[in-house]
């Protein structure tokens, strides 16, 4: 198995499992991976500063040069699968979530280069546990009435109960 890694690929002999049809599976590298986990943080950062598929991989290449270099289809497959997990993320129930306190708050980012700034809407608390809990994030149209009113209904839709006044 080869890993591509910061430093370029590395070449990795996985054991062989007697008595088993099981296949080996690393605790450092888990099972099939072929990418660290600081290449995609590459990724992932390359595309908050507003690169494209194309862009990323091209300035992956200029790094780390063609043998450590991912394709646009990794490129791809790496972004769904971030999609994929915030999706599941911004689904998941609230019921168990109880917040003494709750904040939102909105913050402007410009998603490509020359482009305006978009506002996205975040909301934390501090759990009846006196422990902070991120609850929800997502883009907005504006910091309206209505933006803020669609995020808070989205929130109790999906079971966040308000904190009770002191």
């Amino acid at each position: 198995m080869t890993a591509k890694t910061m430093a370029g690929p590395v070449t990795l002999e996985r054991p062989k499992l007697r008595g088993t049809t099981a296949a080996s599976a690393s605790r450092l590298f888990g099972k099939n991976v072929t990418k660290t986990n600081a290449l995609e943080s590459l990724v992932i950062a390359s595309f908050v500063r507003g690169l494209s598929v194309r862009d990323v991989e091209a300035t992956l290449a200029d790094a780390l040069g063609d043998q450590a270099a991912i394709s646009k289809s990794t490129v791809s497959q790496v972004c769904q699968a971030i999609k994929t997990e915030y999706d599941s993320w911004a689904a998941r129930r609230l019921d168990d979530v109880m917040l003494d306190y709750l904040f939102l708050d909105a913050s402007f980012f410009r998603m490509h280069p020359g482009s305006p700034a978009e506002p996205v809407l975040a909301a934390w608390g501090i759990t009846t546990d006196g422990k902070p809990v991120f609850v929800g994030l997502a883009p907005g149209t504006g910091e309206s009435t209505d933006a803020w009113a669609d995020f808070l209904t989205d929130l109790r839709d999906r079971g966040l109960t308000c904190p009770l006044p002191a």
